[in-house]
């Protein structure tokens, strides 16, 4: 590609409604204005994620200082009640990750056995195993039903004839040849 060829910025209308002049630039000062672009784009992405982290990470710390504030205040049973509750709220929580983890693959293993994609595992997943089983038969009758519709749609059309013509023998008939020849001589 030559850094000779132009690009052209197009007339625009900025605010206040007035037109600006066609802005020509090489191949190359394109590149550059874009490049450029992208960076100031990229920058801005970056800093807004920073400062979402931030923001997060200020709260986290926030909720363990108050949580730190309180266990000191309490008395020695209510910080053993305290840390309790708190490993039982975590145990529960991993409990339930793996739980959906579970039910995930058993409806993975599922789809598979039926001839369905497992990636479709995610969409076809329920509160329980019994909602997913049932999502998982429903949709393997509406999808039969459809690829069936589909099917009948790509082979519906004329039927062929069949014994409307006598396709001509290539075979040549002697007899056939014989008779002919004769009646011509009577």
């Amino acid at each position: 590609m030559e850094n000779t060829k132009d690009a052209t910025v197009g007339a625009e209308k900025n605010l206040e409604g007035q037109n600006k002049e066609a802005v020509t630039y090489t191949q190359e000062e394109f590149e550059k204005k874009l490049q450029s672009e992208s960076d100031r784009r990229v920058n801005e992405a970056l800093e807004t994620a920073r400062k979402n982290w931030q923001k997060e990470e200020e709260a986290r710390v926030q909720k363990e200082r108050d949580e730190a504030a309180e266990f000191a205040k309490m008395t020695e049973a209510q910080r053993a009640k305290a840390q309790m509750e708190k490993e039982k709220e975590a145990f529960e929580a991993e409990r339930e990750k793996f739980n959906k983890e579970r039910l995930e693959l058993e409806v993975i293993k599922t789809l598979s056995e039926k001839g369905l994609n497992p990636k479709l595992s995610s969409f076809l997943m329920g509160e329980d195993a019994d909602s997913s089983m049932k999502n998982v038969e429903v949709f393997e009758e509406v999808f039969a039903e459809e690829v069936e519709k589909a099917v009948k749609l790509r082979l519906s059309g004329s039927a062929p004839k069949v014994g409307t013509t006598k396709p001509e023998s290539s075979v040549f008939d002697l007899a056939k040849y014989a008779s002919e020849k004769r009646k011509i001589r009577s």
